[in-house]
């Protein structure tokens, strides 16, 4: 049975109508490698596995490719998660946005599954990554080639940095409270945080000193829970 969903978007205007209701057939007409190249060309990153996915970023920004409009909340992300947590709050964004699509009834997203990492969250990371895939294919094939992920998750960053209580006390004029990346977090500028190399943390030129390599490696953004700020 074919469903044809008119998905309401997050503001006042109504998107194209998507087909989310897909058959098992279409979930299964991909071979895993070439799942991961699509995921991969779509979104401009590296993901070398199926689970690792588990983050919820990749998922959150294919439902921003296929449906532009709807205001589909990239900064709400932590683009560093490091624990389950982590993983959970950014897979509850993702589950938060299909509800206020109203497609969450068709899509095969198992939070807890998927959060859990390593081999047991396989099976849950699959069925929803080829449920996207297939929800691309049937009503949007095109955005494999004209969706700027990159430039999403730059304008997402971007967007958390402005709203973080550092940038604001620097607008203020006012300096920032202690540094509190040593007590809170044990990422270090000279450390590579999980997922840079997909995440495209930052493009270091040829003749960059290590110094100005450090500080490039290092961009705000407010984790909404746990209420650390990364700063340069």
């Amino acid at each position: 049975v074919w469903l044809s969903r008119g998905g309401a978007g997050m503001d006042d205007d109504d998107p194209p109508n998507v087909v989310t209701s897909i058959s098992r057939h279409e979930l299964t007409a991909v071979a895993q490698r070439d799942l991961l190249h699509w995921l991969n060309q779509t979104l401009q990153t590296d993901y070398g596995q199926i689970t690792d996915v588990n983050d919820g970023i990749a998922y959150l920004q294919i439902l921003d490719a296929i449906w532009p409009g709807a205001s589909v909340p990239l900064h709400r992300l932590n683009f560093h998660p490091r624990t389950r947590d982590d993983r959970e709050r950014n897979l509850r964004v993702v589950r938060q946005t299909l509800q206020r699509l109203r497609v969450v009834e068709d899509a095969p997203l198992d939070v807890e599954a998927i959060a859990k990492g390593g081999a047991s969250s396989f099976s849950a990371c699959n069925d929803f990554l080829r449920w996207c895939h297939a929800v691309v294919q049937r009503n949007c094939p095109a955005v494999s080639r004209k969706y700027d992920g990159h430039g999403r998750r730059r304008q997402a960053q971007t967007r958390q940095s402005r709203s973080s209580p550092s940038s604001a006390n620097r607008r203020k004029g006012t300096p920032p409270a202690g540094n509190r990346w040593e007590t809170t977090s044990s990422f270090s500028p000279t450390s590579t945080p999980k997922g840079a190399t997909y995440l495209d943390l930052y493009d270091e030129p040829s003749d960059a000193s290590p110094t100005m390599a450090r500080r490039e490696a290092m961009y705000e953004y407010v984790n909404e829970r746990e209420g650390f700020v990364r700063r340069r």
